[in-house]
């Protein structure tokens, strides 16, 4: 709570062009992330033409979701727009592509994590014991085993879900149009970082921005609070003790947050009234309950 208090009056110090450029880089950051679905949803439905833009505004309404909701409520708001967008998709195939650009962005954040903790600044990473790594081989042996049990009753949500990894039977092409954009995106939220901190003057290099990248992911997996607000500002002050004091790293991470949310509120808002081609805030969230 001292260190809040203490962090409320940088923000009189802080650079606004800096923050201009960041919320350009977050922007692009954006539009790469929907390319990569979009590249996703195009192969898993060759049958039919998924309108990118459609695509970028399911994206962008989905984050403002994410932004203001707890759970992950947002990612529901994604298929459900994307199913208006390109009818006859299947939810299973929906949240396959999802959960494949998530797959992509764990590897990326746990290779970050990895190289930055061989670091003197980087976090110590635990080394799980032997009794440690039985957990999650049982968690998997027995989802593999459910799977093997229910596979008749799970045959038409099994088929859909291989529809929506279609990209993964071609690696190349994979690399190509779904890897590719979501390296883009993640390196654009890089940007994002390393241009916020110093506009909050402070001394930040590259591995700062890449460790607080990998800290707001891990946060956001936290799915009680929306966009991990609180557990983001706590591993922030961890792995950026090295660099600034403890309240110039909490005003940077509350000036942060709030400012990427009202951007993804905004810009979220924006998407939604597009989707349902109405400048009526009301009318578009009544078509939205509506079923696709």
């Amino acid at each position: 709570m001292d260190a809040i208090g203490a962090g409320v009056g940088r923000f009189d110090h802080v650079d606004w062009r800096l923050l201009v450029v960041a919320v350009a880089c977050q922007l692009l950051g954006s539009v790469c992330h929907a390319r990569a679905w979009a590249n996703l949803l195009q192969a898993a439905r060759p049958d039919a033409r998924v309108p990118r833009g459609a695509v970028l505004c399911a994206h962008l309404a989905g984050v403002a979701g994410n932004a203001v909701a707890p759970a992950h409520a947002g990612d529901a708001a994604k298929v459900v727009l994307v199913r208006r967008a390109v009818p006859g998709t299947a939810i299973a195939t929906i949240v396959t592509t999802l959960l494949m650009l998530t797959a992509i962005d764990v590897v990326l954040g746990g290779g970050a994590l990895l190289a930055t903790a061989s670091t003197s600044l980087g976090p110590a990473v635990p080394r799980p014991s032997g009794a440690g790594l039985l957990i999650p081989a049982g968690i998997v042996l027995g989802a593999g085993v459910v799977a093997l049990i229910a596979r008749s009753r799970l045959a038409g949500v099994l088929e859909h879900m291989r529809q929506g990894a279609a990209l993964l039977t071609r690696p190349g092409q994979f690399l190509r149009e779904a890897v590719s954009w979501q390296v883009a995106a993640w390196l654009a939220r890089v940007a994002v970082a390393f241009v916020a901190l110093h506009a909050f003057g402070l001394p930040a290099s590259l591995l700062d921005a890449v460790l607080v990248v990998v800290v707001t992911g891990l946060a956001g997996v936290i799915p009680f609070l929306p966009g991990g607000v609180g557990a983001q500002q706590a591993m922030m002050v961890y792995v950026l003790r090295k660099t600034a004091s403890a309240a110039s790293v909490v005003a940077f991470g509350v000036g942060m947050q709030v400012g990427v949310t009202l951007i993804d509120l905004t810009v979220g808002v924006l998407a939604l009234l597009i989707s349902f081609r109405t400048l009526a805030l009301r009318d578009a969230l009544r078509a939205s309950r509506r079923p696709a």
